[in-house]
């Protein structure tokens, strides 16, 4: 039984990742049999041509489940032409056409946005993100940085860029928030960067840059 799963998601790897490094794919699958390897990697297009171009994942352990999803576990760390997330369990669905993430929280950036949730779930087709689970999201402008936080936030990516909008979940009462603060740049005064402000977002993350979203109660 442990051969055909092994066999089944070679199968369903080849079909979703073209052009991808599956060479890694027996030690992810099999981690105790190197546990030198301890992380491995894989990139390529994903649900075709219309679909994501996936720079590089990371993981600690992966398998092709009956349903023919690959279920992608520990410190995921998800590189694609689209956005970027870091999570600890990935679902990609390729009959669905979608991915699912979990972490806590999880942590996503796309475009100017960096975002937190503890769950995520994104259509490939409409090339839409829903978070839930206490999401915050953060954009950065020109002259102004929004914070903002409510049940549920939509992230679309669009012919024109990036754009969001929040909602409450079915049957509550929560009203979510935003704030809006203002970058002044006045002339002969420090930049942005050396312009201390009260609540400066805190970066997290290895590799790449997130923003730590100040807690609301």
């Amino acid at each position: 039984m442990k051969k055909c799963l092994c066999i089944l998601g070679v199968f369903t790897l080849a079909s979703l990742f073209t052009g991808s490094m599956v060479e890694t794919l027996s030690a992810a699958q099999n981690p105790s049999e190197k546990e030198s390897l301890q992380r491995s990697s894989l990139g390529g297009s994903v649900f075709g041509s219309e679909g994501i171009e996936i720079r590089d994942v990371k993981f600690e352990t992966m398998r092709a489940n009956s349903e023919g999803k690959l279920e992608f576990k520990g410190r995921v760390q998800l590189r694609s032409d689209q956005f970027d997330l870091d999570c600890e369990l990935l679902i990609i669905d390729p009959q669905n056409k979608e991915m699912k993430a979990k972490g806590t929280p999880l942590n996503l950036r796309q475009g100017k946005i960096t975002a937190q949730c503890k769950n995520l779930h994104y259509n490939v087709e409409k090339k839409r993100s829903r978070l839930t689970g206490k999401p915050k999201i953060l954009e950065r402008q020109e002259k102004q940085i929004i914070t903002a936080w409510h049940d549920i936030i939509t992230i679309d990516q669009g012919n024109e860029g990036v754009s969001w909008n929040m909602a409450p979940a079915p049957n509550s009462n929560n009203t979510g928030g935003i704030n809006v603060e203002q970058i002044n740049r006045a002339e002969n005064s420090p930049s942005q960067n050396d312009r201390p402000r009260k609540k400066s977002p805190q970066p997290i993350g290895d590799d790449i840059q997130l923003i730590k979203i100040p807690q609301r109660d």
